[in-house]
């Protein structure tokens, strides 16, 4: 209801009717999600609660690890080939036990009314924000190869399957691969954890320590263990995730404007809402496009290469304004992260 709409409202509220000392959450790292970790500080203050923030597992490379300032765009590298060079040889954390015990829930949740799963749904519902998309039905467009459930126990599952029940490690290819030919290549070969990713249900580290360990127990096809040049392209692509998650630390809100982190001018960007609308629908002209945007639809996933053609077929030929189809794959995608998708875009 309108008592706590949004998340600072709703945060208070909790706070008024469970005894509550601390709120623990990963450190945002985008302009939107920065003005609302500070919202919620100050909601959180006024109930006599503090806000710890920490940068914990949401990338490979800890912030304070990286041997430069992040923040700073003098020191953040420009480009991914750059930030790999200056990252490679850096420490990598190792991930956390998970705890043997976990406290029980806070006295009085049950009084609230709803528990569970209907505490969550009640939490997203005050957010008010209307659902640009919905599962498809049973049978329709759903992936065939993986089925995202959410929570950490189905991405460890769906990680060990991957790596040792499969043993799918020799054949990946990078998301970002696009030179890649045959049933092996960019748009079939991946790992398909990016919306566990996103949504914090596993961590990169998590990722990298399992496939160290494969390393160390297989390595590489007949020959000796040691990494091989998949497990090395993995990791590869693991730090393209970090390099623009940071890389939104420096670009700041220029992320999300017309001329993007590096000021473009002298384009002139349409704002054509039939096209536009064409082009969500899968309905352009263009069947390689369109089989995209139908499955983006669909299903809420499309490869990164389908994502890439989708892209610049709005900017490059459509000529519409970029952020039309950032703003349309953020209400779409099950693995939107807002530095992986404005940043790509």
């Amino acid at each position: 209801d309108e008592e706590h709409s949004g998340p600072a409202a709703f945060f208070e509220w909790l706070c008024q009717r469970l005894f509550v000392r601390a709120m623990f959450t990963h450190q945002g790292f985008c302009d939107e999600e920065a003005r609302v970790e500070e919202d919620v500080r100050g909601a959180l203050a006024r109930q006599g609660v503090k806000l710890d923030v920490c940068w914990g597992g949401l990338t490979v490379h800890h912030i304070n690890d990286l041997g430069f300032d992040a923040t700073d765009r003098q020191q953040m590298p420009e480009f991914k080939g750059q930030f790999l060079g200056a990252v490679r040889h850096r420490p990598v954390r190792q991930p956390l036990p998970v705890p043997t015990t976990l406290c029980p829930p806070p006295f009085g949740i049950a009084d609230l009314g709803f528990v569970g799963s209907e505490l969550v749904a009640s939490a997203f519902a005050s957010l008010r924000v209307p659902a640009e998309w919905t599962p498809p039905p049973p049978g329709v467009g759903t992936p065939q190869d993986v089925e995202w459930i959410g929570g950490e126990s189905a991405a460890l599952r769906h990680l060990q399957r991957y790596i040792w029940e499969m043993d799918a490690l020799p054949k990946y290819k990078g998301a970002t691969e696009s030179f890649n030919h045959g049933e092996n290549n960019a748009v079939n070969a991946g790992t398909r954890l990016s919306p566990w990713l996103a949504f914090g249900c596993i961590t990169a580290r998590t990722v990298l320590a399992e496939v160290r360990k494969y390393e160390r127990a297989r390595g590489r096809p007949g020959k000796a263990p040691g990494k091989s040049s998949t497990t090395y392209r993995l990791y590869k692509e693991l730090i393209f995730r970090d390099f623009l998650r940071y890389s939104s630390l420096a670009w700041g809100s220029s992320l999300f404007k017309i001329g993007g982190p590096f000021q473009v001018s002298g384009l002139e960007w349409r704002r054509d809402m039939e096209l536009f609308k064409r082009w969500q629908a899968g309905q352009t002209g263009f069947p390689f496009v369109d089989a995209g945007m139908r499955e983006l639809a669909a299903t809420g996933f499309i490869s990164h290469l389908h994502r890439q053609c989708c892209a610049a077929f709005l900017v490059r030929d459509l000529r519409l304004d970029w952020r039309m189809g950032a703003e349309h794959f953020e209400a779409c995608l099950l693995d939107y992260t807002p530095d992986a998708n404005w940043g790509n875009w």
